[in-house]
């Protein structure tokens, strides 16, 4: 298993465009976790490409660029299919924020016409019983269009 962290700063100070580390004993020299996990620290502010592979220090300058206006400039097909997936991802990622917007401003809506609702419906039943018409209130619970006659016939 691999753990990978993407910095865009030089975590350790050394330089390396990439740190692993594996889980170590600290009180036996050379004695090695065998969990097989591995934590890798990309640092996009390498400066040793010669102890890496060329095609992870042309990733690591596209993720540095980030504005993916040079990705013609990589020899590396993956970092244009990086850049395109990014790309895609952003716009789902745009859709989903409109949508999440949209979708809290109709639960707003939806709960103040329910709360609209509820005073509207307080407001008849007060009236009614204040007039004594306890009958038209108890219909107006379970009939709709009585319940709207009501309304209209007391300005609500």
């Amino acid at each position: 298993m691999y753990i990978i962290f993407i910095c865009d700063f030089d975590l350790f100070g050394y330089g390396k465009y990439r740190y692993t580390f594996q889980n170590t004993c600290r009180e036996v020299e050379r004695l090695v976790l065998p969990d097989e996990v591995s934590t890798v620290f990309l640092n996009t502010q390498g400066s040793n490409p010669e102890e890496v592979e060329p095609e992870l220090v042309e990733f690591l300058k596209f993720l540095k660029d980030n504005t993916g206006k040079n990705t013609n400039e990589y020899n590396d097909n993956r970092v244009r299919k990086t850049y395109d997936k990014i790309k895609r991802l952003k716009t789902i990622a745009e859709m989903e924020v409109d949508y999440m917007a949209s979708s809290w401003w109709l639960i707003e809506e939806k709960e103040k016409a329910h709360n609209e609702g509820e005073e509207k419906m307080a407001e008849l039943v007060r009236r009614l019983y204040e007039a004594g018409r306890n009958e038209d209130a108890l219909r107006a619970a379970t009939d709709k269009e009585y319940r709207r006659k009501l309304y209209e016939e007391l300005g609500i």
